[in-house]
C-alpha cells in the first residue's frame, strides 16, 4: 500500500473513530482519487460494521434464547420440584395407610430384596436386617419353589393361601405389581391371617359331615317307622276292617226280608269299609313302597303318578327313561321319596291343571323335572321365612338330593306354575 493510501486509511479511521466528516477544507485538499479512495474504503469499513453488527445481533438473539431456555428451565425444576413434594406426600399417605393397615404388607423387587414392611409383618417374622425374602420369610437359602413373583413381575395379580411353616399360621396372600418412577416393576403383598378361619371351616365341615349322617340315619329310621306303621295299617287296621265288613255282610244275610231300610243301611256300610280299605292300602303303599322293591324304581314312579293323577283329578304327562340299573338300591328310596313330595306340594298348595314329570340320562348324571302350571310363589319370599315357618317338604327333598351328591333347584312365579330339578350324579359308586 502506497504512503497516499496508508494516510487515506488512517484518515477514514481517524474520521469513523471520531464519528464525523472532514471539513470543506479538508474534502478541497483530496484529489478526486482520494475521495473515490476514501468512499470505497468507508463501504469496506461499512460493510465490516454491518458484518459486526449481525454477529452481534446473532450473539444477542443466542443469548436472549438462551436465557428464556434458562427460565423454562428453571420453571421446569421448579414444577419438578413442586411434583416431586407432591410425590413424596402421596408417598408418605401411602406408607402411614400401609402402616395402619391391620393386614401384613411387604414390598419386594425382582432381585428379592425387601424395599418395604409394615409392623404387621414385623411383629410376625421380625426385622428384616437386609435378608431376602425367601429367607426373611421362609428360613430358606433359596428361591422358593412355590414363589409367585415372576407372575407378578410379569404384570398379573394372584391371590393363593400360604401355610407358613415358620409361624404355623395359614394366611390368604393377594400379591399385585408395583409400578415404580423408575420404571421398574416391585411386588406389593398383603396377607392376612385365616388359621381361625380355616379351623371353623374344618369343624363346620365336620359337623355338616356329622349332620348329613344324622339326617341320613333319620331318614333311614323314618323309613323303617313308615314300614312298621304301613304293616300294622295293612295287616291289623285292614284285617280288622276286613272282618268288620265279613260281620255286616254276615247282618245283611240274617235280617228279617222286610227290613228293608237296615238292608240297605248295610249295603251302604259295607261299601264304605271297601273306600276305608282301599284308603289304608293307599296309606301303607305311601308310607312304605313295597312295590318299590317288586318292580323297580322306574315302574314305581309310574304306578304312583297314575295314582296321583287319579287321587287329585290332574292331567299328568311322564317321559321316564329307565333308571333302575343306574342308582343303587339304598338311594332308589331317597329318588322315589323326593318326586313324591314334589308331587305332594303340588297336589296340596299348587291348584294346578297339568303337570309334566321328566327323567333324563345326560353325561355324568340323571336329571329330573317336576313342573306344573298352578299358582306358583315368590321364592325370594319363600326364602326370606324363618326354617321353623316353613313346612319339611322342600328341605327334606334337598337333604335327600345332598345325600344322593346332587343338588335341587326351585324355580316359581305366580300365577306362572313351579318347576322343580334335581340331579343324581352317576359315579361308579351309583351303578350296580
Amino acid at each position: 500500500m502506497t504512503r497516499v493510501d496508508n494516510e487515506i486509511c488512517r484518515r477514514v479511521e481517524m474520521m469513523i473513530r471520531r464519528k464525523a466528516f472532514w471539513s470543506s477544507e479538508d474534502l478541497d485538499e483530496m484529489s478526486v482519487e482520494e475521495m473515490r479512495q476514501i468512499i470505497h474504503e468507508l463501504r469496506w469499513h461499512q460493510k465490516v460494521h454491518d458484518a459486526e453488527l449481525s454477529a452481534a445481533q446473532a450473539d444477542l438473539d443466542a443469548v436472549l434464547a438462551l436465557a428464556e431456555a434458562n427460565n423454562q428451565l428453571a420453571q421446569q425444576i421448579e414444577e419438578r420440584k413442586h411434583v416431586e413434594q407432591a410425590i413424596q406426600v402421596e408417598r408418605n399417605k401411602f406408607r402411614s395407610i400401609l402402616d395402619a393397615m391391620p393386614d401384613g404388607v411387604y414390598i419386594v423387587n425382582q432381585q428379592y430384596d425387601i424395599e418395604y414392611t409394615n409392623p404387621v409383618v414385623e411383629k410376625e417374622f421380625g426385622q428384616v436386617n437386609g435378608r431376602k425374602c425367601y429367607a426373611y420369610l421362609h428360613d430358606r437359602t433359596e428361591i422358593c419353589s412355590w414363589c409367585k413373583n415372576q407372575d407378578v413381575f410379569s404384570g398379573k395379580s394372584v391371590q393363593w393361601e400360604w401355610h407358613s411353616l415358620k409361624t404355623g399360621k395359614i394366611y390368604h396372600r393377594i400379591d399385585t405389581p408395583l409400578f415404580n418412577l423408575s420404571g421398574t416393576i416391585s411386588k406389593l403383598q398383603i396377607f392376612y391371617d385365616i388359621t381361625n378361619r380355616k379351623q371353623a371351616e374344618k369343624e363346620l365341615r365336620e359337623y355338616e359331615k356329622q349332620l348329613r349322617n344324622l339326617s341320613y340315619q333319620l331318614l333311614t329310621a323314618q323309613e323303617t317307622e313308615r314300614g312298621r306303621i304301613a304293616r300294622e295299617l295293612h295287616d291289623e287296621l285292614g284285617g280288622a276292617l276286613a272282618v268288620l265288613k265279613l260281620r255286616i255282610g254276615f247282618i245283611e244275610k240274617n235280617i228279617q226280608s222286610d227290613q228293608t231300610t237296615i238292608r240297605e243301611e248295610c249295603k251302604q256300610t259295607r261299601q264304605y269299609i271297601d273306600e276305608i280299605i282301599n284308603n289304608v292300602h293307599r296309606l301303607s303303599r305311601d308310607l312304605s313302597p313295597s312295590i318299590l322293591e317288586d318292580i323297580g324304581l322306574t315302574p314305581a314312579l309310574k304306578w304312583y303318578i297314575d295314582n296321583f293323577a287319579r287321587h287329585y283329578k290332574v292331567k299328568v304327562v311322564a317321559d321316564i327313561e329307565p333308571i333302575d340299573n343306574l342308582i343303587q338300591k339304598d338311594h332308589q328310596i331317597m329318588v322315589y321319596r323326593t318326586v313324591q313330595e314334589a308331587l305332594t306340594n303340588i297336589g296340596k298348595h299348587a291348584y294346578a291343571n297339568n303337570i309334566v314329570i321328566r327323567v333324563r340320562i345326560g353325561g355324568d348324571s340323571i336329571s329330573f323335572f317336576v313342573e306344573d302350571d298352578g299358582r306358583g310363589f315368590d321364592v325370594e319370599t319363600l326364602s326370606a321365612i324363618k326354617s321353623s315357618e316353613k313346612g319339611l317338604g322342600l328341605a327334606s327333598m334337598k337333604e335327600r338330593a345332598k345325600m344322593l351328591g346332587g343338588s335341587l333347584h326351585l324355580s316359581s312365579e305366580k300365577g306362572k306354575g313351579t318347576r322343580i330339578g334335581f340331579s343324581v350324579p352317576l359315579t361308579k359308586g351309583n351303578i350296580v
